[in-house]
């Protein structure tokens, strides 16, 4: 994950393009799409068809995903929501990521899906969840400016999030074990679909969860900068 950081720094200068995480997403949808007509027309590698539109359905989810990310941070602009780091930063993290599920539908459908573009599935979805975790840490920062005590029992209440990231970041390790591991390309094929749902999965789980609680902060954090209550200041 640290080159994928390195390279979304090198973009981070660039006005962010809100639509291009729509744009991408739709762009493995025409993949997917394309496949699934190959597969009904009729196809001798009808098992090889199936399964690269499956992982392009599944690179569409963690589009998604990051598109999600990326509209958590707009909404409440009466408190710093994302503890310092610009949105321009964050899109072009994301963008790193997207760029990563779009290749893995580019490459089911020119059926060139290797073991290395797995690993890097997974290594994305891992830093849409990191994103996650900062934007909800964030959040928790924000409302610890804004009224302290509360700011108390909702740190409290998101205990268990460092558990659960630590968790998934394990779930994730021994998915990328298990593909590094595999001897022949017979053995990586077999594992490509559920090792990429695995992971999806997983992600999906803890978003939902993160940024539900990321919502509920900044909801409390802004009714006290509304009731008159003093700004952040990072």
């Amino acid at each position: 994950m640290r080159c994928l950081h390195a390279r979304a720094e090198d973009q981070g200068n660039a006005q962010p393009q809100y639509n291009y995480f729509v744009e991408e997403r739709d762009h493995i949808l025409t993949h997917y799409n394309t496949i699934r007509h190959t597969f009904r027309e009729g196809c001798l590698y009808i098992d090889a068809a199936d399964l690269s539109a499956q992982v392009c359905a599944l690179g569409f989810t963690a589009a998604h995903m990051a598109a999600e990310v990326m509209d958590s941070i707009g909404g409440i602009s009466a408190v710093d929501s994302t503890g310092g780091i610009s949105a321009d930063t964050i899109h072009a993290t994301l963008k790193v990521y997207v760029d990563v599920f779009v290749r893995a539908a580019e490459y089911c459908y020119k059926k060139r899906f290797m073991k290395r573009d797995v690993l890097s599935f997974l290594d994305a979805l891992r830093g849409l969840a990191s994103i996650s975790h900062i934007l909800l840490e964030a959040s928790l920062e924000a409302l610890s400016h804004t009224h302290p005590r509360e700011s108390l029992s909702e740190y409290a209440y998101n205990c268990d999030i460092k558990t659960m990231h630590r968790e998934f970041n394990l779930q994730m390790t021994n998915l990328e074990d298990d593909i590094r591991n595999t001897e022949t390309m017979q053995e990586t094929g077999k594992l490509v679909l559920p090792t990429i749902l695995k992971g999806v999965k997983a992600t999906e789980s803890i978003l939902v969860l993160m940024m539900a609680r990321r919502k509920r902060a900044l909801e409390k954090a802004s009714k006290v900068v509304d009731s008159g209550g003093a700004s952040p200041k990072f």
